[in-house]
Parts: C-alpha cells; structure tokens; sequence
C-alpha cells in the first residue's frame, strides 16, 4: 500500500514547518499509522533556495527529514535536471543529472561530478594551444570557473598522458603543461 501527501505541511497542517517540536508531533501520529497498516510513506516537500548539502536545502524542521528513510532530491541546475537520494540504509545515490526520452521514459545521463569534470577536460584542453607551455595558474585564468575543478582535470590529464609536465612544482619554478605531441 502507498500514501501521497503533497506537500507534507498540508498532510499534517503546520502553522510553523520551521518548529521542530510541532513538525515531530505531527508527523509521530501519521507514521505510526502507516506502519500499523504496513504502508510506505511518499512525502513530498519543497526545498530552500540556497544550494545546500546533506539534507540542508529542505526547507523547515530538520524534523521532516529526519522524520524519512530516504529523501529523493530532485533539482533542475545548468546541465539539466538531477536527482539524488540521502538515505538513512544503504549507499546515497550520487547527484545525477537524468534526461525525458520523448516517450517519457528517463534515462540516466551520468554523475553532475563526472559530467562538470569532462567539462572541465575540454576547457583545459581547448586553453592550451598546440604550442603553448603553460602553469596551472595559467590555465586557470584562461578557462575561469571553477578551479578545483579545473585543478583535478590538469592532474588526471597528465596522469592519462594526454598533457605532459615539466618543471619541479615549486616557487619559482613551477609546473607548466603542454599537449603531448
């Protein structure tokens, strides 16, 4: 048996979502319920507008989400829409960004860290000119953006031997990359 509450304040009618102790007492009553009559709970809630992690960005009590087995958190960013669990059993589901198929089917398009660091791949590479010789820093300035980012595809580009490295990594003689020939 399953149970939609859209949105979970309406269910339960919160005057304050924010209230800890009010959230908990309401809630307590409704999932009591659903495990008397073995019944899954999909709760659906609303998150805040700052991009947080953990569970953060739910908007209200830490009550609603502590109040759940598992949150399912959907969110449309620049690279399309993701989804990701945060599960109190077994592994999270990673930040995937997920695409609708014409028939309406999803499909899975990969993990928002795998796609921002091919990103980053390409940006680094298209900075780096046939003939340049470039530091980290360089390259940085170049692409913008996020450097960890751009910092972790340098390393992983020379460690596939795409880029090559010279120089000894220290003030005043620091690592400067170039294609390989």
């Amino acid at each position: 048996m399953l149970a939609v509450a859209d949105p979970v304040p309406k269910l339960v009618r919160l005057r304050d979502a924010n209230d800890y102790a009010e959230v908990s007492g309401r809630l307590e009553p409704v999932i009591e319920l659903a495990r008397r009559y073995n019944c899954h709970l999909l709760l659906s809630h609303h998150l805040g507008k700052a991009d947080r992690t953990d569970g953060d960005d739910i908007l209200g009590s830490t009550a609603i989400f502590g109040a759940v087995d598992t949150a399912v958190i959907l969110k449309r960013r620049d690279h399309g829409r993701t989804i990701q669990t945060i599960q109190r059993y077994g592994e999270d589901l990673p930040e995937t960004v997920i695409g609708l198929e014409e028939d309406g089917s999803l499909t899975v398009l990969g993990e928002v860290a795998g796609i921002l660091l091919r990103q980053a791949y390409a940006a680094v590479l298209a900075s780096i000119g046939e003939q340049d010789e470039l530091t980290e820093a360089e390259i940085r300035e170049k692409v913008g953006g996020n450097s960890g980012q751009f910092g972790k595809a340098i390393r992983q580009l020379h460690e596939e031997g795409t880029l090559t490295r010279t120089g000894a990594g220290k003030r005043g003689d620091p690592y400067r990359y170039s294609r390989r020939p």
